[in-house]
């Protein structure tokens, strides 16, 4: 049975403060090396992670509670993207073989695996929801044929689509389990998907996966180190791509990228008037249309002024998902944290 974690055992609940002005920042820390990338808020006080070692966990901020939902008997996946319907109902997705997803109604007190692939060279790297029923999940491709599979039942059953729907991508072409993001859906019917390595490709859909047509966006590419990492819709005609090289900052330039005609065209940074370069970001959130947060390991930018000109931050998440008034972030080690959206002003961040 799942239980909440004692304070004064695995789980160190911190609230760093400063002496002369308190950090916005609060972290809840827990005793593991994983690293976790999949997140999913369900609200400004309940937030649902993911990560390697089978590790799944969801927080309760308002009663300072951390709840292990770690499924059992998956202590070999990577958990790279977690989809929270609710506070009880939640999807996991893996990465690596043998390519899984396991479905909660119960806060996590027990798992049913949903789907299971165990071809070779499958990796699947990021999966989204329309709403609590239809939604699509993409891997790496095999060949050229990039697989794609939907639901239409909430995650219970998942079908794929008919490959001669989906344009061919580069050869074994990759896109990046970095945070869950590289795969956004918007609104009625649209998504996108980010791939890297020889190319920054964008394939686009308008109607649910009927159709799907292929872009190249003006991002880092060329190596497999190097593409799209992370895609947010501003609304249905705008939207952003970021990327670079997740080597290191010192190896990324052009690391962001507008689209304003619902992706079927990309602007360098220059031509969007956005002004952000050579830098590595795994995750882009967009608050509103003015305002956005871009992060990485290596630290974190926020715009509110639609990307001319951007605060740097200190801190270093792999991922992170807006709630109503706060943005929830994960990181290396266990580094789980929300911060409000109001306090990414502050300097002491």
């Amino acid at each position: 049975m799942k239980t909440l974690l004692s304070l004064f055992s695995f789980l160190v609940l911190v609230a760093y403060a400063d002496a002369q002005e308190p950090s916005p920042i609060q972290k809840f820390t827990i005793s593991t090396e994983a690293g976790f990338r999949g997140i999913s808020a369900v609200s400004d006080d309940i937030c649902w992670f993911s990560g390697a070692g089978g590790q799944v966990y969801r927080v309760e901020a308002a009663n300072n509670q951390v709840f292990n939902c770690n499924p059992a008997g998956f202590n070999e996946s990577d958990f790279r993207d977690i989809h929270a319907f609710s506070a009880s109902k939640a999807i996991i997705l893996s990465a690596g073989l043998p390519a899984l997803m396991l479905l909660t109604e119960d806060g996590g007190e027990s798992w049913q695996e949903v789907y299971r692939n165990e071809a070779e060279g499958m990796f699947f790297d990021a999966f989204d929801f329309w709403d609590d029923q239809r939604g699509l999940a993409f891997s790496d491709a095999i060949g050229q044929a990039l697989p794609i599979i939907e639901t239409t039942d909430g995650g219970m059953t998942w079908q794929a689509i008919d490959p001669a729907l989906i344009p061919p991508s580069h050869l074994n072409q990759g896109g990046f389990a970095a945070s869950g993001t590289s795969l956004k859906t918007f609104g009625n019917g649209q998504a996108i998907i980010g791939l890297g390595g020889n190319e920054a490709t964008i394939y686009n859909t308008q109607d649910y996966g009927k159709t799907w047509s292929r872009q190249l966006a003006p991002i880092d590419q060329g190596a497999v180190s190097k593409g799209i990492f992370s895609l947010a819709f501003i609304d249905a005609k705008r939207i952003l791509a970021v990327g670079g090289d997740y080597q290191g900052d010192s190896l990324s330039n052009e690391c962001i990228s507008l689209s304003e005609n619902g992706g079927f065209s990309w602007l360098v940074s220059g031509e969007s008037k956005i002004a952000l370069k050579g830098k590595y970001l795994s995750n882009i959130i967009v608050i509103d249309e003015k305002r956005w947060l871009a992060h990485s390991r290596f630290g974190a930018y926020f715009t509110e002024d639609a990307g001319r000109n951007w605060q740097s931050f200190p801190f270093k998440y792999y991922s992170g998902s807006l709630a109503e008034n706060y943005i929830w972030l994960s990181g290396p080690k266990g580094d789980l944290a929300r911060v409000a959206v109001a306090d990414l002003k502050k300097k002491s961040l």
